[in-house]
């Protein structure tokens, strides 16, 4: 019977996805790296003066913390990173102008200024770069930054893929090269117009590497972010021209987020306060709320609130004719339900016909149905195959 022992199913009590995520909950989720780094370029600095207060040693704060799914996505961008670079290796392969060099290159940013007397070698901001693919005939070499990125539900458009690509397509601070390629001659205009601070976020991290004196050295005139969707494995990229300014806006962040850990407080690190403003989205999943034991729930909640007032529904038998508006939906949705019953089955006869040759025939009954060619009605407005009621 069903519910005994006797018909338990084999294998653990729950399920092998579960057992998954308890691995993945359990794992160390503390900062093992140097905190100040080119991909923190986005982070709020009170963040970032928490992480360097517990990778120093000062502290044991809360570590920011990812629940399974965000930990197998950026896992899953690792592999989606070393495919991409693969596929960058045929442009070589294909034409012998371009090499890809840099893979995974640590590169050199800056030195911090010492924190006080006693301070006599600070630390060096470094970065591992993705890529670099060099054209060895125009004597130019370019820094990328490989991103995925999960798609979302759109209003407008099919997916917010393709709502993103639109938007480039649109914007005053963009140039749109080919179908697949957008190109940014201001990065500060192009980010302030951009209005997405977490895709913004890789392109202050390229940035950083664009603008180092090795970049200059060796001719870096731009950068490109190469983002793959990870639903469909579409793929878009975007060049800028390098910013120093945004490049000094990262120096001048590290060396305020040292100087304040290294001669400061946890009190001190507490009174900054988030960079990002309240009912942002930055603000709302910002690190720093629980690494200092605040509630990061009242940051979401004031995000949540910018969102415009929800539309509930109206309970059907608070209606004066709700038992006649519920008679009639049940009728609707099963009427639906057939209808898609039915479009099953009539795909089901056009494939059999398609098989036997025939595109009319006559029934015991004497109807008469023929196969239907238009143009237009299906699957995205195109094309569409159906039966038709005919006669003889």
């Amino acid at each position: 019977m069903s519910g005994t022992s006797e018909s338990k199913f084999p294998g653990p009590e729950v399920g092998f996805t579960t057992l998954i995520d308890l691995c993945l909950e359990e794992e160390d989720q503390s900062l093992d790296t140097f905190p100040l780094r080119p991909s923190s370029a986005g982070k709020c600095r009170r963040a970032l003066a928490c992480e360097l207060y517990n990778y120093q040693g000062r502290g044991s704060l809360p570590p920011e913390k990812k629940d399974p799914s965000t930990k197998r996505l950026l896992d899953l961008g690792s592999k989606v990173e070393y495919q991409a670079i693969q596929y960058f290796h045929k442009i070589a392969k294909r034409n012998p102008d371009y090499k890809i060099t840099y893979k995974q290159q640590v590169l050199l940013f800056f030195k911090l200024k010492p924190a006080n007397a006693n301070d006599k070698n600070p630390p060096l901001i470094k970065g591992s770069l993705d890529l670099a693919v060099e054209n060895r005939r125009e004597g130019w070499t370019a820094f990328g930054d490989v991103k995925s990125a999960k798609d979302k539900f759109s209003y407008i458009f099919a997916t917010k893929w393709d709502e993103t690509a639109d938007k480039l397509t649109n914007m005053k601070s963009v140039n749109r090269l080919d179908e697949m390629t957008w190109t940014v001659d201001d990065l500060p205009a192009f980010i302030d117009e951009l209005d997405d601070p977490f895709f913004a976020d890789n392109f202050l991290q390229l940035n950083s590497y664009c603008s180092t004196e090795f970049a200059k050295t060796i001719n870096v005139p731009f950068g490109f972010i190469y983002r793959v969707n990870k639903n469909d494995s579409r793929h878009i990229e975007v060049r800028f021209k390098p910013s120093d300014a945004l490049f000094k806006e990262f120096e001048d962040k590290c060396n305020y987020v040292y100087q304040l850990v290294m001669n400061g407080t946890l009190e001190d690190i507490r009174s900054m306060g988030c960079d990002f403003p309240l009912g942002s989205i930055k603000n709302a999943f910002c690190a720093c709320h629980h690494m200092l034991s605040e509630d990061p729930e009242a940051a979401r909640k004031a995000y949540f609130a910018t969102f415009p007032p929800k539309k509930w529904p109206t309970d059907t038998r608070k209606l004066s004719e709700g038992n006649l508006i519920e008679k009639l939906f049940a009728e609707f949705e099963a009427a639906n339900q057939q209808a898609d019953q039915a479009a099953k089955i009539e795909m089901g006869l056009v494939d059999l016909l398609m098989k036997e040759r025939v595109d009319k025939v006559r029934l015991e009954n004497g109807h008469v149905y023929e196969v239907k060619n238009y143009k237009t009605g299906g699957v995205g407005g195109g094309p569409r195959t159906a039966l038709k009621r005919g006669k003889l």
